[in-house]
């Protein structure tokens, strides 16, 4: 096999089976798939996954809830090709998304990140156009092999990367990991982390990925939490210092104005105007 599909799985079970049969409806059979259950209460998703009786599905159940992060880690070991994806529970693959990455991994071996193109879609599975990913399309590279300086820097000005829909060359990842300390934002750390390891990624616009968005999301619920923005900020500041040192002084420079970050904070305020601490705290992100 080539590719690996890591499923950590948290949240809803209908999302989860519409996530799972995208996947055995590839049009390339040239995948296995991986199942971590954060011990999400129920069996139904267990018990879907056995009554399919397919051996490219393996499936495991965390004795106990150790979140996002620490899931994305322990996935990480369940590895077994040379390059993986680590798929969202409420996301859909279209039919060609293993044909096409596929066909790029090989064509790239000096790649080891493949950003695809992606359609958003809302919690009823219509497509949408929200203002975030218009800004993602805004900043996104045009399509081609990118590295350095230059890609660090756009990533600063905003990330417009689906980390779902991305396929990982599964030693660069291995030698990096995620970052223990991180719970939204450990994507970008990845990308920028392999970056700084002179890995390269390959941009194409070929919408082959469907993201869901909808306000049950982890990445949402955070920014109600104020938990986001305080951790991209601290990342940023982390970040910065890695590239000064690297002497990428466009990265450099582009992390510590953050601007998509600012602006979305400044968004969000209204959402977050009867929680007096955390808006103190959001209006003082933005002024760092």
């Amino acid at each position: 096999m080539i590719l690996g599909i890591m499923l950590p799985y948290w949240g809803d079970v209908n999302y989860m089976k519409l996530a799972i049969n995208s996947v055995l409806e590839q049009t390339n059979e040239n995948w296995c798939l991986c199942i971590l259950d954060d011990n999400f209460p129920g069996t139904d998703i267990e018990d879907y996954v056995f009554s399919l009786s397919d051996p490219r599905i393996k499936y495991f159940r965390n004795t106990s809830n150790l979140g996002a992060n620490a899931n994305f880690q322990k996935a990480l070991k369940f590895i077994e090709t040379p390059y993986f994806m680590m798929f969202g529970a409420d996301d859909i693959l279209k039919r060609n998304y293993v044909e096409t990455m596929i066909n790029q991994v090989l064509t790239n071996p000096d790649v080891s990140i493949f950003q695809p193109g992606v359609e958003a879609i809302d919690a009823n599975g219509i497509s949408v156009r929200t203002l975030v990913d218009l800004v993602k399309n805004m900043i996104r590279p045009k399509d081609g092999v990118h590295f350095g300086s230059n890609l660090a820097a756009r990533l600063m000005v905003g990330n417009f990367a689906y980390f779902p829909s991305i396929t990982w060359k599964t030693d660069e990842v291995l030698a990096i990991g995620f970052r223990k300390d991180l719970h939204v934002a450990q994507d970008l750390a990845l990308m920028c982390d392999l970056l700084l390891a002179d890995c390269k990624m390959l941009i194409n616009s070929d919408q082959i990925f469907l993201y869901r968005r909808h306000g049950d999301s982890d990445s949402s619920l955070k920014i109600l939490t104020g938990g986001r923005f305080s951790e991209e900020i601290e990342l940023c500041k982390s970040l910065g210092e890695s590239f000064r040192a690297k002497k990428w002084y466009l990265a450099f420079i582009a992390a510590a104005v953050k601007p998509s970050i600012r602006i979305h904070i400044l968004l969000s305020l209204p959402r977050l105007i009867s929680k007096p601490k955390i808006f103190l705290n959001s209006v003082k992100n933005i002024l760092s």
